[in-house]
C-alpha cells in the first residue's frame, strides 16, 4: 500500500461579512455576486443562496465563498476555514496586519524577501554551508551590520557614499562584493545574512 498526500490548491475566497467594515449588508452581498460572477438569492435572515452546476449552496454571515477556477465555488464555514486554509502573499502586497498575521500564522512579504534572498545567496551565489563555515570570525555578521547601515544613514551619505564608491570598514571581503541597492533591499540582504551566521553557528555547535 503506497500512501499519498493531497496537492496544495490555491483558492479565492471572499468573506460574507461586514463585522469590522462599513459597508452594509447590501454592499457586501453585491461583493459576492461580482466574485462568483453571477446573481445570489438573499433570504429575510441574510442567508444566500449560490448555484453552481446544478448545486445549490447556502451561506450564512460570517461564512466564507471559496471559487475553484471560474465556475465552481463552495460555502465554508468561519471555523473550517481557518483551519484548512490560510493567506497567500503576492509579490506587490502589503504586508498583512499583525492580527491577521497571528490568525493565519503566515509570513509577512518582508519574511519571504529575506528568505527568497538567502535562497539567491546560495543558489546564485554559491555561498552554501561550506563557504559559510569557512568565515568563522563573525564576517557574515560583519557584511549584515554593513548592508543595514548602509541602510540607515541619510541620504546625502548615501549619495555620497556610492558616489565615492566607498566601502564600509567593517565590510569583510573584497570591495567587488560591496553591492548595495536602495534601502530595503539592503536590510532584505543584511537579513539573509545574519540568518546564514546563525546556522553556521548552530552547525557549529551541532558538531562532536
Amino acid at each position: 500500500m503506497m500512501q499519498f498526500r493531497s496537492k496544495p490548491i490555491d483558492i479565492e475566497a471572499i468573506h460574507y461579512s461586514w463585522d469590522g467594515t462599513d459597508k452594509t449588508s447590501q454592499e457586501i452581498q453585491d461583493d459576492v455576486a461580482d466574485f462568483i460572477g453571477r446573481n445570489i438569492v438573499v433570504h429575510g435572515d441574510d442567508k444566500i443562496e449560490l448555484e453552481a452546476f446544478g448545486n445549490v449552496h447556502f451561506g450564512a454571515p460570517g461564512d466564507w465563498i471559496l471559487k475553484f477556477g471560474s465556475d465552481e465555488f463552495y460555502t465554508c464555514s468561519p471555523s473550517h476555514f481557518s483551519e484548512f486554509y490560510e493567506p497567500v502573499v503576492i509579490a506587490g502586497d502589503t504586508d498583512p496586519a499583525p492580527a491577521d498575521a497571528a490568525e493565519h500564522s503566515w509570513f509577512s512579504k518582508a519574511a519571504l524577501d529575506v528568505t527568497a534572498e538567502r535562497r539567491r545567496q546560495i543558489e546564485a551565489e554559491g555561498w552554501g554551508n561550506v563557504h559559510d563555515d569557512s568565515h568563522t570570525n563573525f564576517e557574515l555578521t560583519k557584511a549584515a551590520i554593513s548592508y543595514a547601515q548602509a541602510a540607515a544613514i541619510s541620504e546625502k551619505d548615501r549619495t555620497r557614499e556610492f558616489a565615492n564608491k566607498n566601502v564600509p570598514s567593517r565590510w569583510p571581503w573584497s570591495k567587488v562584493w560591496w553591492k548595495p541597492k536602495d534601502r530595503r533591499t539592503d536590510l532584505v540582504r543584511a537579513a539573509a545574512l545574519l540568518i546564514a551566521e546563525i546556522e553556521r553557528l548552530d552547525r557549529a555547535e551541532a558538531r562532536p
